[in-house]
């Protein structure tokens, strides 16, 4: 049905064509399902799970974090068998391929082998043409290159007898959907702002401490125009800020606990990830501050890339954003809440256009 639906073509409409809006689907696993449907010889050993949340709500999302659960998120509906990822140019390739799904299983579900599948929900969101956040700094900048994100994201080899072989060249997906509280943030000055991002707010310029009588400024030469940003094409050099070396302040900044340069990008212990940013708005909170944020989505070859990101000390671990665990200004503890958060394996695409991963059911997947 999906692939189908990417040619245009839906089952409730024959031979008509709709516009495809260059739909892309990717599937991935959770660990409930290895646990509970398939072949314990074909349960990857890395696939983990978040924590779940408290029963009262929040929690942190992994030991060692200083993400936790919103405090009215009681269930974490990412924790699936089966996520879905569907990115389109519209709206509506997106929500008519959600629309589909359903139709789908409801089909299924009504045939006498009874009831197959249940959907515990959905989440949206959109990509920004400013390249920026609701936080209004740049995101994203430093994002792996086109060049570099295969070492990083691909399962790599295991050898011809490894009972892994089938996951070769697939990847694992995280998924975290952020909210951010943009009252406390906007409560900040704009110099609070920067130092816990590690940015210029307007340009994006990585920021450096050269000695005391300079002060904080940006990296020199950064942007090369004046009213230019890190986003400009003459400013690619700038885009991975350096790492600060004459102040810890900044080294703790945001950008540089998530990112700590290591070159050999291959290695998990770099912790670098590919990352897809989306993100939402759903409305105002009982308060009247808006209840929005962002989808987080990373590939890895490996969930500890971004485990050991979230929960290690001098990384992410033990602040919420960025800054000094120590001194966090007021509200930073907890400008992120996660509603929902998730692993995937994500297997590599079939060579005959067929479910991804189709081989961890065995002869219930045919032709």
């Amino acid at each position: 049905m999906l692939q189908s639906l990417r040619k245009g073509v839906i089952a409730d409409l024959p031979g008509q064509k709709t516009p495809t809006g260059d739909l892309s689907v990717l599937v991935g696993y959770g660990r409930s399902l290895f646990d509970s449907v398939v072949d314990a010889n074909l349960k990857p050993s890395e696939l983990v799970r978040f924590r779940k949340p408290s029963p009262g709500g929040g929690g942190a999302i992994t030991l060692g974090s200083g993400i936790s659960y919103s405090t009215d998120t009681t269930e974490n509906i990412a924790d699936a068998d089966i996520a879905l990822q569907f990115i389109g140019k519209t709206n509506l390739s997106v929500e008519r391929a959600i629309v589909e799904t359903w139709k789908t299983i409801e089909k299924l579900n009504s045939e006498p082998r009874g009831k197959l599948f249940d959907i515990r929900g959905s989440y949206g969101g959109f990509g920004r043409d400013d390249r920026r956040s609701w936080i209004d700094f740049f995101d994203g900048t430093a994002n792996l290159r086109s060049n570099e994100r295969l070492s990083a994201i691909e399962i790599k080899e295991r050898g011809q007898n490894s009972p892994d072989q089938w996951k070769e060249n697939g990847c694992y997906l995280c998924y975290i959907r952020l909210q951010v509280n943009l009252k406390a943030w906007q409560a900040l000055s704009r110099n609070e702002q920067e130092m816990l991002v590690g940015r210029d707010k307007l340009t994006g310029c990585g920021l450096v401490a050269e000695d005391a009588a300079e002060g904080v400024r940006p990296v020199t030469g950064c942007p090369v125009t004046s009213g230019g940003n890190v986003e400009d094409r003459n400013n690619e050099a700038f885009r991975n800020a350096p790492r600060p070396a004459g102040t810890r302040t900044l080294r703790q900044a945001h950008i540089h606990r998530a990112n700590q340069g290591r070159a050999n990008t291959a290695d998990p212990e770099s912790r670098l990830v590919f990352r897809q940013g989306y993100e939402f708005f759903d409305g105002f909170f009982p308060d009247g501050s808006p209840r929005l944020g962002l989808n987080f989505v990373s590939f890895q070859d490996t969930p500890e890339r971004i485990l050991g990101m979230l929960k290690l000390r001098d990384w992410l671990g033990g602040v919420n954003f960025g800054g000094d665990e120590t001194a966090q200004p007021p509200g930073m503890a907890s400008l992120l809440t996660a509603t929902a958060a998730g692993f995937f394996l994500a297997p590599p695409r079939d060579p005959f256009d067929e479910l991804p991963g189709g081989q961890i059911f065995g002869d219930q997947v045919v032709g």
